[in-house]
């Protein structure tokens, strides 16, 4: 298995070659690590509570607009779903 940063680095790659614009990648760059630094789960491991919790502390703590905390959401289902298929692929 590959460690959340491992995965974070797999993510911002494929996001590279599919020519995605260099701020996004920051952005989701930024995002991930945020996650990951304030969390104890491996990214596998997450459930939709796990992000749901992280997401409405985060939303506290930073007083975000309900838009930003989807955008974040969006990154986080879009990371879920690229582990899905990087697993299925190397397994």
């Amino acid at each position: 298995w590959y460690s959340n940063a491992e995965l974070i680095e797999k993510f911002i790659s494929s996001k590279e070659i599919e020519a995605v614009l260099l701020e996004t990648i920051k952005y989701y760059k930024s995002t991930l690590e945020m996650l990951d630094n304030r969390t104890d789960k491996h990214f596998t491991h997450m459930t939709t509570d796990h992000l749901r919790k992280y997401l409405t502390d985060y939303q506290k703590k930073n007083n975000c607009s309900k838009v930003s905390i989807d955008n974040i959401r969006k990154k986080f289902k879009l990371v879920s779903s690229h582990g899905l298929k990087e697993r299925k692929l190397y397994s």
